[in-house]
């Protein structure tokens, strides 16, 4: 069995037939030729032979092909200019304030003032709030607030805080204090 393996290894068992892929010349490299680069004759050492690649079919011995190159895609345009649209306004120097809001103004816990004062009063006509009136809206004018919005029906605004429905239906029902 392994006398068998070194005759294919040989090529004892083929019949001498030569692998048809293989040159007629056994492998070996044939000789180039170089072309002059100049017009006369030099005495200039011979070029060194290179071989010619094994892929190469070009009618000329020694010539390689160079790869195909990709196609290079057309330019892309710059882009267009943005143009921006609208005004600025810079103030000048002579502004007024801002005015001060209009409507009735919203109270809740945390404000403090002549409004509060002025709550805490209706609120006591109504007897939901006997406190102090000091003009701080506290935890006892929220709790009234919200008593007196589930006693009368309020909707509309929060629960505790003294909005525009609120207001209104307070000041219908008690006078200035």
């Amino acid at each position: 069995m392994a006398a068998a393996a070194i005759a294919l290894g040989t090529g004892v068992l083929q019949g001498g037939e030569r692998d048809r892929a293989a040159p007629p010349d056994g492998g070996a490299i044939a000789p180039t030729t170089t072309l002059p680069t100049t017009a006369g004759p030099t005495r200039s050492a011979p070029a060194p032979e290179r071989p010619a690649p094994a892929t190469s079919r070009s009618r000329h011995p020694g010539a390689t092909v160079a790869p195909p190159r990709p196609p290079t895609p057309p330019p892309t345009p710059p882009p267009s200019p943005v143009r921006a649209s609208g005004s600025v306004a810079v103030p000048t120097g002579d502004v007024a304030p801002s005015a001060p809001p209009s409507g009735p103004i919203v109270l809740r816990e945390g404000s403090s003032g002549p409004e509060v004062v002025e709550l805490q009063g209706r609120l006591r006509q109504v007897a939901l709030y006997t406190g102090a009136a000091d003009g701080q809206y506290g935890a006892a004018v929220r709790d009234a607030v919200a008593r007196y919005q589930r006693t009368y029906g309020v909707h509309g605004d929060p629960d505790g805080v003294y909005g525009p429905a609120t207001r209104a239906s307070l000041e219908a029902r008690t006078p200035q204090p």
